[in-house]
């Protein structure tokens, strides 16, 4: 009987550390099942390194702490307004206090919209790329250049990337004071950066939709899905799902058309 339990014991514990993490895009990017919110979720599913990838569609509603934390890590961005980028700055805010990973990607990292970038406890403190500073979209295409820290596992298994003709990035290559530059694109703008006050924080300098949405942006056969995926990973420092996945429902239930289920 006692040989039994340890053998059980020993399976769980194999289980448990092979969880895959649970993550949800939380963007305010396009309509309900718009090409700006599958692509990128397509492109982690394709990755095979989560349990689920969900959408939370931030145009239309402000997913709460309670919400939020049936996740391990969640990826914002922006190409409209957030329903309430107030209330969603202080969720996030409290979602890291909590330990949740969060990775923060073009434009809600550097657009000049105030509503189209976390708002409330989140600015000015959060932040690893200074929000509101604007964007660039010339010279592309460009691809990966200084590794200020290599082997970091943001680049794991990330060999090429491509940013496209757009090659979306921030204009500013300074970061906020807890911040850390792992590497940059070839104009030495931030492509990937870290906190050394938030450990489960990323900021990217890309936008997520490839160029299966638009010819122009990053090219979908370099890396920018495992980048994406290894910076959510190290956001959420491989902690396991703080609940069993559901693959048959939207992220926040009982809200139709929020919540898109992982494929």
């Amino acid at each position: 009987m006692t040989r039994s339990l340890a053998v059980l014991a020993v399976v769980a514990l194999a289980g448990l550390a092979q969880a895959q993490p649970r993550v949800a895009i939380v963007a305010a990017a396009d309509s309900p099942g718009g090409l700006r919110y599958t692509d990128p979720q397509n492109k982690l599913v394709g990755t095979g390194l989560f349990s689920a990838v969900d959408i939370i569609d931030a145009r239309v509603v402000t997913p709460t702490l309670v919400d939020l934390q049936q996740y391990d890590a969640v990826m914002t961005w922006s190409n409209f307004d957030y329903a309430d980028a107030v209330t969603l700055g202080n969720n996030l805010a409290d979602y890291v206090d909590a330990g949740g990973g969060v990775v923060v990607t073009i434009f809600a990292n550097t657009t000049t919209s105030t509503n189209r970038r976390l708002q409330g406890r989140w600015a000015g403190t959060y932040e690893i790329i200074p929000a509101g500073l604007g964007n660039l979209s010339s010279g592309g295409p460009l691809g990966i250049g200084n590794i200020l820290v290599p082997g970091h596992p943001t680049l794991d298994s990330v060999n090429t990337f491509n940013g496209g003709n757009s090659s979306w990035r921030p204009t500013t290559q300074t970061l906020t004071s807890h911040g850390e530059k792992i590497a940059e694109w070839t104009d030495g703008s931030t492509l990937i950066a870290v906190s050394n006050q938030y450990p489960t924080r990323v900021d990217l300098g890309m936008y997520p939709p490839s160029d299966v949405v638009s010819a122009s942006w990053w090219v979908s056969a370099t890396d920018g899905a495992r980048l994406m995926a290894n910076a959510l990973l190290f956001a959420a420092g491989g902690g396991t799902p703080t609940c069993e996945p559901d693959l048959t429902t939207g992220a926040i239930p009982g809200v139709p058309g929020y919540g898109v289920p992982n494929g």
